[in-house]
């Protein structure tokens, strides 16, 4: 079945405990980003449409922006963060 909110509500408290856990070495996490995944991976063609479409969206905000296009070059080298810490410290803000 579908998760309610009130397991949502409770999920999210341990969510970072759960992180840590997971992710840590030692009493502190890698300074480091998280593997690719495998090339024939189901992942990586996921990741890959996620990545062209998070660009296009960036693309088209900055055009209705009005924001010049030599912009666009910054966004076209923009990707995601696969660094544990950065990741971990973005759940905890939100």
């Amino acid at each position: 079945g579908k998760v309610k909110a009130d397991e949502w509500r409770n999920t999210i408290l341990v969510y970072p405990v759960a992180l840590f856990e997971a992710w840590r070495i030692g009493e502190s996490l890698p300074d480091e980003d998280a593997p690719l995944p495998k090339a024939r991976s189901k992942v990586k063609a996921k990741e890959a449409h996620t990545a062209e479409l998070f660009k296009k969206r960036r693309k088209k905000h900055a055009a209705r922006q009005e924001i010049p296009e030599t912009y666009f070059g910054a966004i076209e080298d923009t990707g995601a963060s696969r660094s544990y810490a950065d990741h971990y410290l973005n759940v905890l803000s939100s």
